[in-house]
């Protein structure tokens, strides 16, 4: 068998920041129309709602630039809507982060590349993936730093802001005979 030498780590999953967008309106207006909710799939260029110009009176269409889940709506029939807040949250769901957080004893052993087992407690087993971002800064606060790993979720078995618990695999080796924990 293989005997692993690994450190546990404590994480949150998050939606994949590079297949976010923020939809806001063009001009500040009232919203007249709302299509969608939060939970809601969407489709490239389908319509979320309407905005109507305070100035002009033009009623303007709020659209989906790529297709993906609404996982925040910030307008309301009525509401006065501007294009310093966000309308509707949109991301593609199709990949998560899972974040952790790295105690400082613990970094100078992690890398980008690593393997990690992420295991999300609902009875299944754990997803395996690389870490593929290290940060190379670390919080004041906690005295740990930030790794990544991207995970797929074609099934959507992971949720967004759910805690996980990753095991990475620092080294391992083979062994004549291996008896696993639970034995």
């Amino acid at each position: 068998g293989k005997l692993y030498e690994s450190v546990l780590l404590n994480g949150i999953l998050q939606p994949n920041q590079e297949t976010l967008t923020q939809v806001t309106p063009r001009f500040p207006g009232i919203v007249r129309e709302l299509n969608k909710r939060v939970g809601d799939h969407v489709e490239k260029n389908e319509l979320l709602g309407k905005i109507e110009s305070n100035q002009s009176h033009t009623v303007y269409e709020l659209r989906a630039p790529f297709a993906g889940t609404i996982i925040e709506r910030n307008a309301a029939l009525g509401e006065f809507a501007s294009e310093q807040k966000p309308a509707f949250i949109i991301a593609d769901l199709s990949t998560v982060w899972a974040d952790f957080a790295v105690p400082r004893r613990e970094l100078g052993r992690i890398q980008v590349g690593n393997t990690v087992m992420v295991a999300l407690d609902d009875g299944l087993p754990a997803v395996a993936a690389k870490l593929s971002y290290v940060s190379p800064i670390g919080s004041a606060e906690t005295q740990t730093a930030l790794v990544r790993a991207v995970l797929a979720n074609n099934e959507q078995r992971l949720r967004p802001g759910l805690f996980v618990t990753g095991n990475v695999h620092l080294a391992e080796k083979s062994a004549l005979v291996a008896v696993k924990l639970s034995a």
